[in-house]
């Protein structure tokens, strides 16, 4: 079995405004274990959306290939600061894909988020 690689990012995000960090190309097919996502603390109710979306970025060398939206959630709508996608089964990407997590917030407030990817070459 292939050992398990962790990657982690720290982003803040303006009243507004978005981030978007996404998990680098390799030259090998690669398991998507889980995602998790944290903010710096939960989002009051009614006031503006923080809405997390993790996309399966096909190989752009390719050109029958399309992006894949697999997970958007609204925090602010669930009531928490944190989500974890973890699917049933380990998802595969081939070797030039890519996982981005994209968080707009359109909160009032601004937030820190913590993203953690684990994964494992396939």
């Amino acid at each position: 079995m292939a050992s398990v690689e962790t990657s982690t990012a720290t982003g803040s995000i303006s009243s507004g405004s978005n981030v978007t960090l996404t998990y680098p190309t390799t030259d090998k097919p690669f398991y998507v274990e889980n995602i998790s996502a944290t903010l710096d603390s939960d989002p009051p109710a009614g006031s503006g959306n923080i809405i997390a979306t993790i996309t399966l970025l096909a190989d752009e060398s390719t050109s029958d290939e399309y992006d894949t939206i697999i997970n958007q959630s609204n925090l602010t709508f669930l009531g928490t600061s944190s989500f974890l996608y973890l699917p049933n089964t380990p998802v595969l990407c081939k070797s030039g894909d890519q996982i981005e997590i994209k968080i707009v917030n359109d909160n009032a407030t601004s937030r820190t988020v913590y993203v953690r990817i684990v994964s494992r070459l396939a």
